[in-house]
């Protein structure tokens, strides 16, 4: 399973926390990875910057050695569409958990003057793990703004106030969250719905 909680700021940045639960049945592992495509149409484009990485709780430690896998390392691997984040632990016939916090910096969009736009793939397309359920808590920046549209590609989504939680089961693939939001004093990237 996999939870994301996300709270946009107004300085146009979100900070993403993922909390994965992941049951090694069968074999032995060394690793858990993600890619984050950034290869993106304009108003999904973003930086990105990690915080924190926990393995059961257990801070993890930035490595540049990726051949050795040392346990409670991680590594940042960037390339020309993605980054992709690979988390070092040796498992067998046991349950994990996994917790990467990272900011996502330039992600909220004005959007012809008259809304804000986040747009974030949770999973990206052909994501190839089975993942039985996810929950997504959304926080909208400083208590003074409100929903206008909320959609997500797969399973349920809603708002109460200022947050919106959508929950999901047996995840295929593509798994994306778009938001319209209307506030005062958010500092966005403008784009121009007319040309994209």
């Amino acid at each position: 399973s996999v939870d994301f909680d996300i709270v946009l700021h107004s300085t146009g940045s979100a900070t993403v926390t993922e909390t994965w639960c992941v049951d090694y049945e069968e074999g032995k592992f060394s690793r858990f990875f993600k890619n984050i495509y950034r290869d993106l149409p304009k108003d999904e484009d973003f930086d990105i910057q990690f915080q924190t990485v926990l393995v059961d709780g257990v801070p993890c430690t930035l490595t540049d050695d990726i051949d050795s896998r040392k346990d409670y390392t991680y590594a940042i691997i960037d390339s020309h569409d993605k980054t992709r984040y690979e988390i070092y632990i040796h498992s067998e016939d046991e349950k994990r958990e996994f917790t990467i916090t990272y900011n996502l910096y330039g992600v909220i969009k004005e959007v012809d003057d008259e809304y804000y736009l986040f747009e974030f793939r949770l999973l990206p397309l052909g994501f190839e793990k089975e993942i039985e359920e996810a929950t997504v808590r959304i926080e909208l920046p400083n208590g003074s703004c409100d929903f206008t549209d909320i959609d997500i590609n797969q399973g349920k989504i809603g708002w109460r106030s200022e947050v919106a939680t959508a929950n999901a089961n047996d995840i295929d693939g593509l798994y994306k969250v778009s938001i319209r939001f209307e506030g005062d004093d958010i500092i966005a990237i403008p784009i121009d719905s007319e040309t994209d």
